[in-house]
């Protein structure tokens, strides 16, 4: 099943990036989707432990970084946005994939999903320690104001949002206006 949900979201980073990993994956976890893999968990092994809210990386460093099922999961959202942002060059992308909250699949697999996480993988990135929650329209408020978001919409029977996202130019005002979203 893991295999058959990461293969949507290698699709989606080949269709935005032309090329099948991105330069950095935030929250790598067991198989990164990056050249450079950072994860708060050293027994996954990670080229950097770090927390996403605090990045020991310069400035502006890469044009693409992907956050697949972390944003959820960090305490401060703002601070892990700005840091995103920080280490993401002007006009860079950065891709998100989370859990759907709105979605009824997903409520109904939540504790399934939550016992197999928690014996298989790791008990501290369980659905029980998410701290934040998303729809499709919260995480367009939420990420809209630091972002542009290019395209956001629902993958895996839609209990999973993805969101494809431009790092703006300074002076460039982030908007919801003529965003693609795909359900």
């Amino acid at each position: 099943m893991r295999q058959y949900l990461n293969k949507k979201r290698t699709g989606i980073i080949e269709k935005f990036l032309g090329c099948k990993l991105a330069d950095l994956d935030l929250g790598a976890g067991k198989s990164t989707k990056a050249s450079i893999s950072v994860d708060i968990n050293k027994e996954f092994r990670p080229d950097i432990v770090a927390d996403v809210q605090c990045l020991p990386i310069r400035h502006e460093t890469f044009d693409s970084v992907i956050c697949s099922h972390v944003i959820e999961h960090v305490e401060d959202l703002n601070r892990a946005i700005d840091e995103m942002k920080r280490v993401l060059r002007k006009n860079g992308i950065a891709i998100f994939f989370l859990p759907d909250d709105g979605s009824m699949l997903w409520r109904i697999l939540r504790p399934f999903w939550t016992i197999y996480y928690e014996t298989a993988v790791s008990r501290q990135d369980s659905p029980k320690s998410h701290v934040h929650s998303f729809d499709l329209e919260r995480f367009g408020k939420t990420f809209g104001k630091s972002f542009e978001l290019l395209e956001v919409g629902k993958i895996n029977f839609g209990m999973e949002i993805y969101a494809i996202c431009k790092h703006p130019l300074i002076g460039e005002r982030c908007t919801l206006n003529n965003v693609s979203v795909r359900t």
